[in-house]
This record gives structure tokens, C-alpha cells and sequence, in this order.
């Protein structure tokens, strides 16, 4: 079950409405891995971004949506990995990173330096 100020991801139709609402704002793809150690510190990071001014954060957890993650790897352009965050705008990936790098300071230093 998704965090509170998650959304889940794990449907094509769901990948649809993120990439839509990217037009409107930034939103956050969260790969997550329910397995992984290094994943479960990654979505304790995720679910500190939940002040108004935070991004939305759609979910996915890789092993109930494999295909859809790696069709999102496709779409974008960017190598699966697990943890790993995509911040969409305007329907494009315009920052990714993963593992260790997976922390709520860098989502908003991110989104600084995309949206100045």
C-alpha cells in the first residue's frame, strides 16, 4: 500500500495520468524494491516530501510492476534501476538518479534547478 502522499504506480493508465499531470507540475516517479534494504531507507526519504510545495510522488513497486518499470526505462530513455527516482516535466524526464543518491534533499535541489 502506497504512503499517504503516494500514488500508485502499476498500470500503463496510471503511468498515462503522471505523464499528463507533469504538464501542470513536476511530478516524482519512484521506482521502490519491497526487498531492498538500501529501497526501504530510499521510501522513508519519499515520504519526508510531504509539504504543499513537494512534488507528487507516484510509486511503483518493481516487484508487483516489472514490465511497467521497464517500460518506463524504455519511454525515457534511462536504465532500470531500484531504487531510483525520475522527475517528469512536461512529459519529459528532465532528472534521475538512484540508490544511495535516492534522498528528499536532492528531489528538491532538483526541482530548484529545473524550475528557476
Amino acid at each position: 500500500m502506497p504512503y499517504a502522499n503516494f500514488a500508485s504506480l502499476s498500470k500503463t493508465e496510471e503511468l498515462d495520468a503522471a505523464i499528463k499531470a507533469s504538464f501542470s507540475e513536476p511530478i516524482v516517479l519512484f521506482k521502490h524494491s519491497a526487498t531492498c534494504s538500501i529501497s526501504l531507507r530510499a521510501e522513508r526519504e519519499m515520504q519526508s516530501l510531504n509539504e504543499e510545495s513537494d512534488p507528487k510522488i507516484y510509486q511503483l513497486i518493481v516487484q508487483r510492476s516489472r514490465n511497467l518499470s521497464f517500460h518506463i526505462a524504455q519511454i525515457f530513455g534511462i536504465v532500470h534501476e531500484s531504487p531510483q527516482i525520475i522527475i517528469l516535466q512536461d512529459g519529459k524526464a528532465v532528472f534521475n538518479t538512484s540508490h544511495g543518491h535516492v534522498r528528499a534533499q536532492v528531489v528538491r535541489e532538483a526541482l530548484q534547478t529545473i524550475t528557476a
